[in-house]
């Protein structure tokens, strides 16, 4: 039990110190993230009704699915919070090692476990941060929609899904900063190159449901090497021209199956337990240049 408390005391104390010397920029990507959502969600006035899902095609990207599956709550989305956790990333490790702080932690009574996993809550608790305030808005534009009754109930599952994925996948560029901690340049080369990696992904998965390269077979199947296949859309539709004579475009939806979302959450679960461990043992057993 003493030894139970002594870890959550000294995990505080790293986190606390961490929050106030962070404070500014944490404040400054809270409310950036906050009025870019809200932005995007005001997109939905432009419609006759506030919808979550869309009733036809014509209108459909100011429906709040599109907005929360594709812009929000989606894999752009984690590409902004992978810039985030990145910023966060330089000042709580990159910073502490290359000027040498990190040696009042090491030199402390903290073991080494304590210090990597303090550090990764506290990565996880500005990303938490970040992603709260905007749930209000999320909320209050789902619960007045017209068909709220039926749909609210999958905007929280997407949230849900969002928060599981978004703190795994952060955690990759926490591992990466301590595994290429002496070696800067690479160490945001690589982590660029997996945003970028995200990007071209996610942007290819988009093209292949498009009419203009839906017919290119292989882009279907770029989604299956796609880390960011692990993140679930629960209001995926895919657009039909069903007269085109009168051009009538019609929606059908595409709602993964129950199996596939609760697996994808083990996965998601599975993957930052690994992650972490990964990062937490890399760390104990480091010899750091300092």
């Amino acid at each position: 039990m003493m030894q139970h408390n002594s870890f959550l005391k000294n995990g505080k104390t790293i986190i606390n110190t961490h929050l106030k010397a962070n404070h500014k920029i944490i404040a400054y990507e809270i409310l950036a993230w906050f009025v870019l959502v809200v932005v995007n969600l005001f997109l939905t006035l432009l419609n006759d009704h506030i919808t979550i899902m869309p009733v036809t095609g014509e209108g459909y990207k100011q429906s709040l699915s599109y907005i929360l599956g594709s812009i929000v709550l989606s894999p752009i989305a984690i590409v902004g919070f992978s810039i985030i956790c990145t910023s966060i990333i330089d000042y709580v490790i990159r910073r502490e090692i290359r000027e040498g702080y990190i040696t009042l932690w090491m030199t402390s009574s903290i073991s080494r476990t304590q210090i990597m996993m303090s550090k990764i809550i506290f990565i996880w608790l500005v990303n938490l941060m970040v992603l709260a305030p905007t749930i209000v808005p999320i909320v209050i534009f789902s619960a007045i929609a017209t068909d709220a009754h039926l749909y609210i109930g999958d905007v929280f599952l997407q949230l849900f899904l969002f928060t599981i994925y978004m703190l795994m996948f952060t955690g990759v560029f926490v591992l990466l900063s301590t595994l290429l901690t002496e070696k800067e340049r690479l160490d945001k080369f690589v982590i660029g190159g997996v945003i970028l990696y995200v990007v071209a992904t996610t942007m290819i998965n988009n093209l292949s449901e498009s009419k203009t390269f839906g017919h290119l077979q292989w882009m279907k199947y770029i989604k299956y090497i796609s880390i960011q296949s692990l993140l679930v859309n629960v209001f995926a539709f895919e657009l039909v021209v069903s007269d085109t004579e009168k051009n009538v475009v019609k929606l059908i939806m595409l709602k993964p199956q129950t199996w596939w979302i609760i697996t994808s959450v083990f996965i998601n679960l599975g993957l930052g337990t690994v992650i972490t461990w990964l990062t937490v043992w890399n760390f104990k057993h480091k010899e750091f240049m300092i």
